[in-house]
């Protein structure tokens, strides 16, 4: 602190009103620009808390898995893997498939399989706080297939035959306070994937038609991002992030009046497996 020009450590043969006048001059020209400097620095970490990226292993991450068949006369639902996450890599897996085939003289045939994941993370936040994002990294294949079909109606009045498979892959993900209750549904939704097809054949008032949709095959190497804007976060609160995955295939034939032979109806979702799955890739919390 010696070089501050104060009347103590000037030398009397430097207190000139011109020399002082300067001094005082630069050092408030020097001051201002420093606050100039720094305001835009202070104003910056005013705005929020912290940034905090969460990234694999997932400390404190559980997951929560179910699934559920159905089978009717020729058709039947299967869990080709069951759902699992695992929270060193932040890896959910599943893998569904129905089928179903006519048979001759059933009334119906039809088969269907569900699998779910549900991932919660517990995440640290710092108050003022109030953006959320949760990256994942998806790699699935969901499929709907139908063989050949042949239907021969018997009434022209009112009479049909259908076939059908279908198959889908969705996601959805809110934020949880544990200490209040209270929750907050991000601000985007994860369009996710579906495939179906179909063939319907039918008379009616003595007008007959058929309609056939073709097989259909769908491929996601995708991201799924779910932003959150929750405001008033209080660092002194628990907080989880609960993401949840879901898969349903079905399969499906019908008969009135009619008879249905060498249909053969499949759909699929598949997330488990070589290359396949969704991975947590990160959370921000900023």
């Amino acid at each position: 602190m010696t070089n501050q020009p104060t009347e103590t450590n000037l030398r009397a043969n430097d207190r000139t009103p011109g020399r002082w006048r300067w001094n005082v001059a630069t050092v408030g020209l020097l001051g201002i620009a420093l606050i100039l400097l720094v305001s835009p620095m202070a104003q910056a970490a005013s705005v929020g808390g912290a940034n905090i990226t969460i990234r694999a292993p997932f400390a404190g991450a559980t997951g929560s898995g179910g699934s559920s068949t159905s089978s009717s006369d020729c058709g039947a639902g299967r869990i080709v893997h069951q759902p699992m996450f695992w929270a060193s890599t932040g890896l959910v897996s599943f893998s569904v498939r129905a089928h179903a085939t006519s048979c001759t003289g059933a009334y119906g045939d039809s088969g269907s399989a569900t699998a779910s994941e549900t991932v919660t993370v517990p995440i640290a936040v710092v108050t003022g706080n109030d953006v959320i994002h949760a990256k994942w990294t998806v790699d699935a294949s969901i499929g709907a297939r139908l063989g050949g079909a042949s239907c021969t109606l018997t009434n022209s009045t009112y009479s049909y035959c259908y076939s059908e498979a279908y198959a889908e892959l969705s996601g959805y993900a809110y934020l949880y306070d544990l200490t209040n209750g209270s929750y907050w549904w991000s601000t985007n939704y994860w369009s996710g994937a579906a495939a179906s097809s179909s063939f319907y054949d039918y008379c009616y008032a003595g007008n007959c038609s058929t309609t056939v949709s073709g097989s259909q095959h769908v491929s996601i190497a995708a991201n799924a991002v779910w932003n959150f804007r929750p405001h008033g976060l209080n660092s002194a609160h628990s907080y989880e992030l609960v993401i949840s995955w879901y898969a349903d295939a079905s399969a499906y034939d019908y008969t009135y009046l009619g008879m249905l032979t060498g249909a053969s109806e499949t759909g699929w979702v598949t997330m488990a497996g070589s290359g396949y799955g969704a991975w947590l890739d990160s959370i921000t919390v900023r």
